[in-house]
């Protein structure tokens, strides 16, 4: 993982607001996400801008997987990657409230 300060201190930003981080596991939490956001933005195509990007993700991390980087994983972005894949092909995929 390459490290680019600008998305780190987007996503310390973001997520310094969590409800659900601590201090204690704040750093840890904060690397995982590093990580998260880089295979996003090139699973994303690289068609989202970083900015978005981070707001999406502290978005469903706090309102959809009521703080769970497994879920935010798992679920959240998975069906993200199908819907940027399926538009980028030329589909529509089915949409979905955010």
């Amino acid at each position: 993982m390459s490290f680019n300060s600008s998305a780190a201190v987007l996503l310390a930003e973001a997520f310094c607001r969590s409800s659900y981080l601590s201090q204690q596991e704040y750093a840890s939490t904060l690397l995982q996400l590093l990580d998260i956001f880089y295979t996003a933005k090139e699973e994303s195509l690289e068609l989202i801008g970083d900015e978005e990007l981070v707001q999406l993700l502290f978005a469903w991390f706090e309102h959809r997987c009521g703080g769970s980087l497994e879920l935010l994983q798992s679920r959240e972005l998975e069906y993200f990657y199908r819907q940027v894949h399926d538009r980028a092909a030329g589909g529509m995929g089915a949409d979905r409230d955010a």
